[in-house]
């Protein structure tokens, strides 16, 4: 990943220009404004690059789809055309997949990038008490938290994905039927199945982000420093 950190002279004001001289930048904070410059950059640039991915499969999705429906129409419910779509529903399914591990990992590093924001906040409204209470964010590095929820960020995008690609192995599920019995001469039987694999994926889906946002949670527990309390 490129690095985009900018020299420090460039992001604090010229200490030459300064009247009050105890209100002069040390190296430390040079350096803190550098850090700050460079994870806000790289805050901006994750989320950039998650929603770039996500359009990306979309327009896969919808192309496969489209193709699916082309094939359909001119070769109706033949093996060639389910066998075609198995394949297909397979294939996005894996893509699908891993976008959907590459959102939680972007979730996982746009906390850290908040809480590190947050931890150098704290060093300046620790040098200088007058800035707290012109903070909008607290000035600590314990939030936000890993933890899973329905309104954390990015879950706007995960549930996207989380929801096609369960709508994609309940696809794939109502189209095994047609190799198995020939045709789809049990169409109940096939449309339950397809449901009941909807629900599954998607709470297989649902219990992964659980339990990776809980571990992101108890991995990075040390690196707090400033706490609610503190």
């Amino acid at each position: 990943m490129e690095d985009r950190r900018v020299e420090p002279k460039q992001l604090s004001p010229d200490r030459n220009n300064l009247s009050d001289s105890n209100s002069e930048f040390t190296p430390s904070d040079y350096f803190m404004l550098a850090e700050y410059e460079h994870l806000t950059e790289m805050l901006l640039y994750t989320k950039e690059v998650g929603h770039k991915r996500v359009q990306f499969w979309l327009s896969i999705v919808s192309a496969a789809g489209g193709l699916l429906a082309l094939f359909y129409q001119i070769d109706k419910g033949s093996a060639a055309f389910f066998g075609t779509a198995l394949i297909a529903c397979l294939a996005l399914f894996i893509v699908g997949w891993s976008i959907f591990l590459k959102l939680i990992h972007r979730t996982i590093t746009t906390v850290e990038y908040l809480r590190g924001l947050g931890k150098i906040k704290h060093y300046f409204s620790e040098n200088d008490g007058r800035i707290k209470k012109h903070l909008y964010f607290p000035a600590r590095d314990d939030l936000p938290s890993f933890s899973y929820n329905p309104h954390m960020m990015g879950s706007s995008l995960r549930g996207l994905v989380v929801t096609i690609n369960s709508f994609i192995i309940a696809a794939v599920v109502a189209i095994l039927p047609y190799f198995i019995w020939g045709e789809w001469s049990r169409l109940p039987v096939e449309i339950i199945l397809a449901i009941a694999a909807f629900g599954v994926s998607y709470l297989a889906h649902e219990l992964y982000a659980v339990w990776r946002f809980g571990k992101a949670q108890r991995d990075n527990d040390f690196r707090v420093c400033y706490r609610r309390d503190d």
